[in-house]
Protein backbone atom coordinates (compact mmCIF):
# COMPACT_ATOMS: atom_id res chain seq x y z
CA UNK A 1 0.00 0.00 0.00
CA UNK A 2 1.54 3.47 -0.75
CA UNK A 3 0.96 6.38 1.05
CA UNK A 4 -1.71 8.94 -0.41
CA UNK A 5 0.02 11.94 -2.38
CA UNK A 6 -2.72 14.29 -0.49
CA UNK A 7 -1.81 13.47 2.71
CA UNK A 8 2.47 13.06 2.35
CA UNK A 9 3.10 14.39 -0.50
CA UNK A 10 7.03 14.80 -0.40
CA UNK A 11 7.23 11.34 0.83
CA UNK A 12 4.91 10.12 -2.45
CA UNK A 13 7.15 12.44 -4.62
CA UNK A 14 10.90 11.47 -3.82
CA UNK A 15 9.49 7.48 -3.99
CA UNK A 16 7.76 8.29 -7.55
CA UNK A 17 10.32 9.94 -8.83
CA UNK A 18 13.49 7.64 -7.48
CA UNK A 19 15.21 11.00 -6.20
CA UNK A 20 16.54 12.19 -2.82
CA UNK A 21 14.50 15.09 -1.21
CA UNK A 22 15.19 18.54 -0.65
CA UNK A 23 15.77 20.08 2.10
CA UNK A 24 11.92 21.98 2.38
CA UNK A 25 11.07 18.35 1.88
CA UNK A 26 12.85 16.68 5.28
CA UNK A 27 11.50 19.85 6.64
CA UNK A 28 7.98 19.38 6.18
CA UNK A 29 8.08 15.56 7.23
CA UNK A 30 10.13 16.18 10.33
CA UNK A 31 7.37 18.94 11.25
CA UNK A 32 4.53 16.41 10.33
CA UNK A 33 5.85 13.73 12.44
CA UNK A 34 6.72 15.93 15.27
CA UNK A 35 2.96 16.78 15.35
CA UNK A 36 1.57 13.95 15.36
CA UNK A 37 4.15 12.24 17.63
CA UNK A 38 5.13 15.47 20.31
CA UNK A 39 4.14 15.08 23.79
CA UNK A 40 1.37 17.46 25.01
CA UNK A 41 3.51 20.76 25.98
CA UNK A 42 6.11 20.41 24.04
CA UNK A 43 7.06 22.85 21.44
CA UNK A 44 6.17 23.47 17.96
CA UNK A 45 8.25 22.22 15.49
CA UNK A 46 9.33 25.57 14.62
CA UNK A 47 10.85 26.32 17.97
CA UNK A 48 12.42 23.25 18.49
CA UNK A 49 16.21 24.01 18.52
CA UNK A 50 17.78 22.73 15.72
CA UNK A 51 20.40 20.28 16.76
CA UNK A 52 18.78 19.26 19.91
CA UNK A 53 18.30 15.42 20.60
CA UNK A 54 14.89 15.86 19.48
CA UNK A 55 14.93 17.95 16.43
CA UNK A 56 18.34 14.95 15.58
CA UNK A 57 16.10 11.67 16.12
CA UNK A 58 12.92 13.66 14.09
CA UNK A 59 15.10 14.37 11.08
CA UNK A 60 16.62 10.92 11.42
CA UNK A 61 13.10 9.44 11.34
CA UNK A 62 12.19 11.87 8.32
CA UNK A 63 15.36 10.92 6.20
CA UNK A 64 13.78 7.26 6.94
CA UNK A 65 10.40 7.64 6.11
CA UNK A 66 11.50 9.61 2.68
CA UNK A 67 13.77 6.73 1.97
CA UNK A 68 17.37 8.06 2.86
CA UNK A 69 19.26 5.19 4.73
CA UNK A 70 23.31 4.59 6.22
CA UNK A 71 25.60 7.27 5.15
CA UNK A 72 23.65 8.98 2.87
CA UNK A 73 21.08 9.99 5.72
CA UNK A 74 24.44 10.94 7.67
CA UNK A 75 25.55 13.15 4.88
CA UNK A 76 22.16 14.47 4.35
CA UNK A 77 22.12 15.73 7.90
CA UNK A 78 25.40 17.37 8.16
CA UNK A 79 24.19 18.96 4.51
CA UNK A 80 20.97 20.00 6.03
CA UNK A 81 19.28 18.12 2.39
CA UNK A 82 19.85 17.55 -1.01
CA UNK A 83 21.82 19.94 -3.12
CA UNK A 84 19.65 19.80 -5.67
Amino acid sequence: MQPSPRKYPAIVACMNNARLPEKREIELVAARIWAETKNAGAPEWANLFPGSADHRKIIRIALAALGVKGKKAVVMMARGGATN
